[in-house]
């Protein structure tokens, strides 16, 4: 039966168009970054930036995001001085994905990624138990299950998360003078 649906599951990955248009929400920088260029440098790196929109209220860019890859949900600019500033991204208008693995072919019910995390994690139950000579009991399976979607959330949650390494020589240059 996972075969099954793994094979599903690549035909409509195959058929989700691979540039999806999404605006998206830049949350966590300092109002003197944002600018023009460096909303631009954050969307070309998750993908083909469009347009930005900058008030005084909020920060946002279009950017087409290849469907068939994991969403970027943070970016982290490294400023010359040292400081890192974590950039929040968050995609309007995203309904149906899959907040375990990012991915929008798929909900998180139908997550091939986060089945197999708990089988792997029942499996480190059973054999723990086994080494203790008694059978597991419900909770300690829970237990396991829950700390293995825990870790494994985050791991997945970190597997694109991109970094910028920016000199401030040419924050300075793109930006003005940076503080």
């Amino acid at each position: 039966m996972d075969a099954y649906r793994a094979a599903l599951g690549t035909v409509y990955s195959s058929k989700l168009p691979k540039s999806n248009p999404f605006w998206i929400m830049v949350q966590g920088i300092p109002l003197h970054l944002w600018t023009e260029d460096i909303i631009r440098l954050i969307g070309q790196d998750i993908g083909v930036y469009e347009k930005a929109e900058i008030t005084t209220l909020v920060v946002r860019m279009r950017v087409h995001i290849n469907g068939r890859l994991p969403l970027i949900k943070s970016s982290v600019l490294e400023l010359s001085n040292g400081e890192d500033i974590t950039a929040s991204l968050v995609y309007e208008k995203l309904d149906k994905h899959c907040t375990y693995c990012q991915r929008l072919d798929h909900e998180n019910r139908d997550c091939l990624k986060a089945k197999a995390d708990k089988r792997e994690a029942l499996t480190i139950a059973v054999s723990m138990a086994d080494k203790s000579q008694r059978s597991p009991h419900e909770g300690e399976i829970a237990q396991v299950i829950r700390g293995c979607s825990v870790e494994c959330s985050k791991a997945s949650t970190i597997t694109r998360t991109t970094s910028f390494r920016w000199g401030i020589s040419r924050l300075s240059h793109m930006a003005g003078k940076v503080c």
